[in-house]
């Protein structure tokens, strides 16, 4: 069984990982970014459920900061194997990476809250397999 093609092997994206990395850690747990994903509160009983400070609670009750933590730790690994994913998309194509980092800087605090979701509850292994690992990278586990 071949586990790569050449293709990818003959790839230099470092410029690439090094970009997506640089927007992808640039996201804080606390952050707008962050916040603006949450949905809004009613504000008819209290009027400050949507204040800074509460959404900030509201985001340390979802107990992600170490899980977060981690993600931003292993941003090089997480970012390759990304990036080797959506290789037959990229190819050599300029304009092909260049909307990939849009779609990067778009939705970094979805991707690193989505990361962060999936090594919170899917990090768990069988032997050297890895759940979370097979979810992100082995579509074609869905079937």
């Amino acid at each position: 069984d071949i586990l790569y093609t050449p293709n990818m092997v003959e790839k230099d994206r470092a410029q690439l990982m090094t970009d997506v990395k640089s927007k992808l850690s640039s996201v804080e747990l606390e952050s707008d970014g962050v916040r603006q994903l949450l949905v809004k509160r009613d504000t008819k009983k209290d009027a400050n459920a949507n204040s800074v400070g509460r959404q900030n609670g509201y985001i340390r009750d979802l107990f992600l900061e170490e899980s977060f933590s981690e993600v931003k730790a292993n941003l090089d690994k997480l970012v390759k194997q990304i990036l080797e994913n959506e290789d037959h998309q990229l190819n050599d194509n300029e304009l092909a990476e260049r909307a990939l980092l849009k779609k990067v800087e778009d939705n970094k605090a979805k991707i690193m809250m989505g990361l962060a979701y999936l090594n919170q509850y899917y990090a768990f292994k069988y032997d050297e397999l890895s759940i979370k690992d097979i979810m992100m990278f082995k579509p074609d586990f869905y079937g």
